[in-house]
């Protein structure tokens, strides 16, 4: 089930609505940004466990105060296995030709493996 579903969008929406009565609040009260933060400290927490920080951004220009969204950086290189991740750092540095080398002799070796097993060879199967 993807995360941008029906479920999750209204849940957004009762976030955002909620956050408007916060909102309301805090101008009626006259709250500074501090005692917003604090009373929204676990509504934050919450936001950075799913990788977003939030900031409190002070502009003298306007008197009320608002949150930035800023998404953690993620780097999509941790989830590979070093093999792959070295794998891609080459690729990054070869050329194209170098690559289109790499990619024949690759099939080159499968279609070898192939013809082994149609031959009754299964010694050559290994898993690499």
């Amino acid at each position: 089930m993807p995360f941008d579903n029906s479920k999750n969008q209204a849940r957004a929406r009762n976030i955002a609505e909620l956050l408007g009565h916060v909102e309301k609040s805090a101008n009626a009260n006259q709250a500074d940004p501090a005692e917003i933060a604090a009373t929204l400290e676990p509504a934050l927490a919450a936001l950075g466990r799913l990788g977003l920080h939030l900031s409190v951004q002070e502009d003298s220009a306007a008197p009320t105060e608002t949150l930035a969204a800023t998404p953690m950086p993620v780097d999509p290189m941790k989830s590979l296995k070093p093999g792959q991740r070295a794998a891609i750092i080459l690729a990054d540095q070869a050329s194209t030709r170098e690559l289109i080398a790499s990619l024949i002799a690759r099939l080159d070796h499968q279609a070898d493996q192939l013809k082994g097993w149609t031959d009754g060879n299964h010694s050559d199967l290994r898993p690499q």
